[in-house]
């Protein structure tokens, strides 16, 4: 969606993973999707991406299975083409909200993607989680998304944070 393009730099995260959602039985919406995944490409460095193609049913309904699985395919070829190269994973689903077909693939491939995340499970010491909580409370008034290595040190003290875990903070957050 257009409303969100202002504000979509602020969800465009390194750990995050991205579903992207097109209908498959409107080529003008693969123009969208080029748009947002050019967007998450621009900002976060190799994405993991899922693309997931919407009313398969009345794909399916007017022009028969294959037609789906060709159109997911094009696409495909097409971001793969273009920039394949900066994902670090990316997979084509396809989904009917009318009858749930392909809905439990798609959660299906989400945990698998989560759980298989180097992240997961790693514990996080209370004391980042108190340097969350600052962060948040603290906020620039500009929404600056930068702090110099001096600023990051003094909020780090005063969440009883030190030396060299500042940065794994940091990394971390």
């Amino acid at each position: 969606e257009m409303s969100y393009s202002a504000s979509h730099q602020y969800l465009l995260l390194p750990k995050s993973l991205f579903i992207c959602v097109f209908n498959l039985n409107d080529p003008s919406t693969q123009d969208d999707l080029m748009f947002w995944i050019s967007s998450i490409v621009s900002r976060v460095f190799k994405p993991l991406i899922i693309v997931v193609g919407t009313h398969l049913d009345e794909v399916v309904a007017e022009s028969g299975e294959h037609e789906a699985v060709g159109t997911l395919g094009s696409v495909y070829e097409k971001i793969d083409g273009t920039i394949g190269d900066k994902l670090k994973y990316l997979n084509m689903l396809a989904v009917s909200n009318k009858s749930g077909r392909g809905i439990q693939d798609v959660r299906d491939e989400v945990i698998n993607i989560s759980k298989n995340q180097k992240f997961m499970g790693e514990r996080i010491p209370t004391s980042f989680l108190e340097m969350e909580k600052y962060l948040q409370k603290h906020r620039p008034v500009d929404n600056t998304r930068t702090l110099s290595t001096e600023s990051l040190t003094t909020m780090g003290q005063i969440c009883r944070i030190q030396g060299n875990e500042i940065l794994r903070c940091a990394e971390v957050l």
